[in-house]
C-alpha cells in the first residue's frame, strides 16, 4: 500500500507542500529525520515536527524493524543472568535480581530511586565474566548526576571511568522527545553490539514526569504511554536487555493503571519507614501483595553495601 504525505495525521496539504519543498518527499525520509533538522528546513515548530515524525515512524515501523533484524541481529543472544541491585535484601525480595522484564520502581522520594539507579549502573560492570556491558539512561526529570555516580563507584571500589564509559545518558525534555529517544535506542543498541559492548540495561528515570506535566488528564497520556511501553518491550525482547522504570509518586496509595498492568511485569513501591529501615511492597497485575510478614518486607541498612545508600539527596 502506498502512502502520500497528506496521509500523515498531522500534515495537511499546506504542510505536505512545505515538506516536499524541504526535500522530504516520502514517508520514509520523514521517519528517518530528526526534530531539529525537519523543523528548521520546513519552518514548522518543534512540536509539530515531532508529531509528524512519530506518525511517519508509526507507518514505516514494521519495515524499519525488519531492516534492523536483517542487517544486525545475526543470531540469538543467550539469556543473561539476573541483574543484581547490589543490595542483598532487595535482590532476595526480587527473587534473585532483575531479569528480562519491564519492572517499575515507585517511591515518594527521589533519593531512593536515584540511588537505586546508580547501584544498577555499577552492577552492570560488576559481573563474573568481567565483561563490559552498556547501559542506556533516559533522564526525564533531569536529576541524574554523574558526580553522585562517581562517589558511589569510589565507595564500592569500582573504577568510575569504566562505569561512566559504558553509561549513555540522554535528557528527554518532553513526552514527544521521550518517544524519539527510545526510537534512537534501537540504533544505539546495534552500534554497541558491533563495538562488542552489548547493552544490558535500559533505565527511564521518572518516566511519567513529562506525561504528568504535559497531559493533566489520564486519558490524554494513554496513547503516548502505550507507544513508549510497546517500544521498550521490543527493545527488551530484541536485544535481551532489562528495562527499569522509575516513577516518583505523590502518595503511598499508588496502584498501576489498567494499561500499566498489561505492559509492566512488576511494580515495586519503596518507602522509608524510619532512619534505618526501607519497606518494599510488590504490586502484581492482580493487585498489591505484601510479603513476607503481611505488613511489607523490611530492608535493614546493615544488609546494604553502602552506609549512606539512603541519605538525603536533594537538588
Amino acid at each position: 500500500m502506498r502512502f502520500d504525505l497528506e496521509d500523515l495525521p498531522h500534515a495537511g496539504v499546506a504542510t505536505a507542500e512545505k515538506l516536499r519543498k524541504a526535500g522530504y518527499t516520502t514517508i520514509e525520509s520523514i521517519a528517518r529525520a530528526n526534530i531539529g533538522e525537519l523543523a528548521r528546513a520546513t519552518k514548522l515548530g518543534d512540536m509539530t515536527a515531532a508529531r509528524i515524525i512519530i506518525s511517519a515512524r508509526a507507518i514505516m515501523g514494521t519495515k524499519m524493524e525488519m531492516e534492523e533484524l536483517d542487517n544486525y541481529v545475526l543470531e540469538p543472544r543467550p539469556k543473561p543472568p539476573k541483574l543484581s541491585t547490589l543490595w542483598s535484601k532487595l535482590d532476595e525480595f526480587l527473587g534473585g535480581g532483575i531479569g528480562l522484564e519491564i519492572i517499575e520502581f515507585t517511591s515518594m522520594r527521589d533519593d531512593i530511586l536515584l540511588n537505586l539507579i546508580y547501584s544498577l549502573l555499577i552492577s552492570t560492570q560488576v559481573n563474573k565474566e568481567d565483561k563490559e556491558c552498556s547501559t542506556l539512561v533516559i533522564d526525564c526529570n533531569r536529576k541524574f548526576r554523574v558526580e553522585r555516580l562517581v562517589d558511589l563507584c569510589n565507595n564500592y571500589g569500582v573504577d568510575p571511568e569504566r562505569v561512566i564509559k559504558n553509561v549513555f545518558s540522554k535528557v528527554a525534555e518532553d513526552s514527544y522527545r521521550q518517544i524519539l529517544v527510545i526510537d534512537k535506542a534501537f540504533g544505539k543498541c546495534n552500534e554497541l553490539l558491533r563495538d562488542n559492548r552489548p547493552p544490558r540495561l535500559i533505565i527511564v528515570n521518572d518516566y511519567m514526569f513529562n506525561l504528568k506535566h504535559q497531559f493533566p488528564y489520564v486519558a490524554d497520556r494513554l496513547r503516548l504511554l502505550h507507544e513508549m511501553l510497546y517500544k521498550l518491550r521490543r527493545l527488551s525482547s530484541l536485544y535481551k536487555v532489562s528495562i527499569v522504570l522509575t516513577n516518583k509518586v505523590k502518595d503511598s496509595t499508588y496502584t498501576p493503571s489498567e494499561l500499566l498492568k498489561s505492559n509492566i511485569d512488576r511494580s515495586i513501591y519503596l518507602s522509608k519507614r524510619n532512619k534505618n529501615t526501607l519497606r518494599a511492597k510488590l504490586i502484581l497485575p492482580e493487585g498489591e501483595l505484601l510479603r513476607p510478614h503481611g505488613r511489607g518486607f523490611l530492608l535493614h541498612r546493615e544488609d546494604l553495601p553502602l552506609d549512606n545508600s539512603f541519605s538525603s539527596y536533594e537538588e
